[in-house]
């Protein structure tokens, strides 16, 4: 590998929410100097010129843009695999923001604990409203509760939350989602039961 080459392949799915996409990739910008080389792919569930042009605009990371017809987040995901550069895919949101450790600790991970899927922390931001239903929702409810996770154990697969997961590209491509699953809501769960059943080791 040349050291341009990207070691990550960051795939973001969106659908219409340029603004978010917008500060989402500008947390990339701030990530620590140490990272590895990355790259963004960008897929686009349904065209949208303005997130095109949020795309477009230069970065000091590479920007990978596709586009589908709308599909939902897991295929866009699956198309975002295909043309991963890196060997490893890191699947974050296009409302996260990443903290500046995000890349570097995924690649830590992999290399202390070998290949597996490694779920990473996700928490609401802080700079916006936290509604009752988010509230309800995270940390306490089903997503994002990581305090019914044992860090020395596997991670069940009803905790394979796609909004900061690494996972081996080829593994993604060898079990991609389920296209069945249009909406973001359980798509993530069902490929984490489909990892799980196949070995893959979830962490």
């Amino acid at each position: 590998m040349k050291r341009s080459d990207p070691e990550i392949s960051v795939i973001v799915a969106t659908s219409g929410r340029s603004e978010k996409l917008e500060a989402s990739l500008a947390g990339y910008e701030t990530l620590a100097p140490e990272t590895p080389p990355f790259e963004i792919v960008v897929v686009l569930d349904g065209d949208d010129a303005a997130s095109r042009e949020v795309c477009a605009k230069p970065r000091a990371f590479p920007v990978q843009t596709l586009c589908q017809a709308r599909s939902g987040p897991g295929p866009a995901r699956n198309l975002g695999a295909t043309s991963a550069r890196g060997g490893l895919v890191v699947l974050l949101n296009d409302d996260t923001r990443p903290h500046r450790d995000c890349l570097l600790a995924h690649v830590r991970a992999q290399s202390r604990l070998g290949p597996r899927v490694a779920v990473g922390r996700t928490e609401w931001d802080p700079e916006l409203e936290c509604t009752p239903f988010m509230q309800w929702l995270a940390p306490a409810g089903h997503q994002f509760n990581f305090q019914r996770l044992d860090p020395s154990r596997p991670v069940p697969w009803d905790a394979c939350w796609a909004t900061n997961l690494a996972i081996p590209t080829t593994w993604l491509e060898k079990e991609p989602f389920d296209p069945a699953y249009p909406w973001p809501a359980v798509e993530d769960g069902e490929w984490g039961y489909r990892l799980t059943r196949s070995g893959r080791p979830l962490r």
